[in-house]
């Protein structure tokens, strides 16, 4: 697993094996269960000596701190390189971005393709980038209130800007020296 994201208990993950993931996140014994059971070797109605809690076996973990994934979908050659970045648009719509130099958008919750974003100039190629595609930002939606805005960051030294709504280019951001490697948004980005 290179990336992820999660929104409502799934969790969507981008592979060194060009695959995307649709995992359930499931929580183990909660916190409160845990204090409410018995301590191992007590007798109801005894009090209990303070002592400290036993560790946990290895390969488990704590009450309460126990995660579970289980594969509900998966997508064999999503991309036709290692996939570095996947991004929510929407709660129906995941982006994913590879170091093919594509992204791609994919309708969830089937994890069908829906299309690859293409550079201005580029018939036939479904490249967004002329290098590997390494970071996706989803701009909030007060941040482009004319459509929902991507940014996509790449070995090829530039940042693109996208209209998702349309899947049009709007903007190169050139004068990085090396690749560009992640992306965050400011505090008020929105402004």
């Amino acid at each position: 697993v290179l990336c992820l994201t999660e929104r409502d208990g799934l969790v969507y993950c981008g592979s060194a094996d060009c695959g995307i993931s649709k995992l359930q996140l499931s929580v183990g014994v909660s916190a409160a269960d845990a204090a409410n059971a018995p301590a191992p070797g007590a007798r109801s109605g005894e009090a209990e000596p303070p002592s400290k809690p036993p560790s946990p076996p290895p390969g488990s973990c704590p009450p309460g701190n126990c995660a579970r994934l289980a594969m509900l979908k998966r997508v064999e050659a999503a991309h036709l390189a290692e996939v570095h970045a996947v991004a929510m648009h929407t709660s129906t719509r995941l982006l994913s971005a590879s170091a093919d130099g594509s992204i791609r958008l994919w309708a969830l919750p089937s994890l069908a393709p829906l299309y690859c974003l293409r550079a201005r100039g580029r018939l036939g190629e479904p490249l967004a980038h002329e290098g590997a595609v390494y970071a996706l930002l989803v701009a909030p939606p007060a941040a482009a209130p004319a459509g929902c805005r991507l940014f996509s960051a790449s070995a090829d030294r530039l940042i693109k800007v996208w209209d998702l709504d349309t899947a049009d280019q709007l903007a190169t951001l050139s004068g990085h020296q090396s690749f560009v490697c992640a992306l965050q948004a400011a505090k008020g980005l929105e402004r």
